[in-house]
């Protein structure tokens, strides 16, 4: 018996940091402690902390040994960003729960076409789930504009930093090399600080991410579009899973099979089989998992790109953590 058989599953997405750990950089001022618990940033900080000591020196004159920067209205922000995430992830667990969606075999009266059509039982809640994923990027955004304020204030001492040039100071996202006048944005910061924000950019790619967009450039563009309309989300193609269309016949007659990777809505085909005659007495074999994605890139396009929202808000978590630990090192 001649069968269309195959599997798939999602590409594996990396998490920079882990969620529950952010706590730990805390201690980011503590070499010992931030090398321990983030050996993934090393090669960062070996470059912020060998930079020049004469340099590094200098760059500190003006600081009250004292008197560290004040970090809370940072932490407070990536704080939040977690606890709005905990709280989404729990109404989306609520609702698949209740096994929203289910999966049905159809074809059409000549036989030639056979497929898994999608049944929406219960609709997720997407406006709310969009306004909230809004608030998680927005609060990691601030919280990279949050850390540069705390830090200018602190090298300004006592001088007031908006006299330095900080009035309009924020965490610069550049894709690659920045020119002089992007540059001149963050000249009111020490040099080490402006070696250390220079470094965590995406075009030094340090180590790659399996996502077409670097995390940072996935941050500020998501925030930004937010700002005009309503952040994409949607019930998306099965992030794994597997189907088997049984029949008899010869291989003259196998199939072309269609993946659905886009939106799924009720009545979406999440897989087809297509005969070039007629197929009578097709058997299926399906199970699939559909999840809650967060389009971008190309959103609203049949191939646009696509994740798991949970993962992705993880991996931009793990990213802003990433980066305030190699620039509070440098800023100590």
């Amino acid at each position: 018996m001649p069968a269309a058989s195959f599997k798939f599953h999602a590409h594996p997405f990396h998490v920079a940091a882990r969620v529950e750990n952010v706590a730990v950089l805390q201690d980011a001022i503590d070499e010992e402690t931030f090398l321990h618990n983030h050996n993934f940033v090393l090669k960062r900080l070996i470059f912020v902390l060998c930079h020049s000591a004469e340099n590094y020196t200098a760059a500190l004159g003006n600081y009250d040994s004292h008197m560290p920067p004040d970090y809370s209205s940072m932490w407070a922000k990536l704080g939040r960003a977690e606890e709005l995430l905990n709280h989404l992830n729990t109404e989306v667990r609520a609702w698949l729960n209740f096994k929203p969606y289910s999966g049905v075999p159809t074809h059409n009266a000549e036989m030639t076409h056979y497929a898994i059509t999608a049944r929406v039982h219960r609709e997720p809640d997407i406006v709310r789930w969009s306004l909230q994923v809004a608030d998680i990027v927005h609060n990691l955004r601030c919280a990279l504009d949050h850390m540069l304020w705390a830090i200018v204030v602190h090298e300004s001492l006592p001088n007031d930093p908006v006299g330095a040039g900080a009035d309009h100071l924020q965490f610069p996202i550049w894709e690659c090399p920045p020119n002089s006048d992007a540059r001149r944005n963050i000249r009111c910061l020490s040099q080490p600080v402006r070696a250390a924000i220079k470094f965590v950019q995406p075009y030094h790619a340090v180590f790659t991410h399996p996502l077409p967009i670097h995390p940072l450039i996935l941050l500020n563009d998501i925030d930004n579009r937010n700002k005009h309309r309503l952040l994409h989300l949607a019930i998306s193609s099965a992030a794994s899973g597997k189907v088997r269309f049984n029949y008899v016949g010869n291989a003259q007659n196998d199939p072309e099979v269609s993946i659905e990777r886009g939106e799924i809505k009720d009545g979406t085909e999440l897989v087809s089989a297509t005969f070039k005659i007629p197929q009578p007495d097709v058997t299926y074999e399906f199970e699939f998992r559909l999840i809650i994605a967060m389009m971008y890139g190309t959103a609203n396009a049949a191939g646009a790109d696509r994740d798991d929202y949970s993962v992705m808000l993880a991996t931009l978590i793990g990213e802003v953590s990433n980066v305030i630990g190699v620039v509070v090192a440098a800023a100590k």
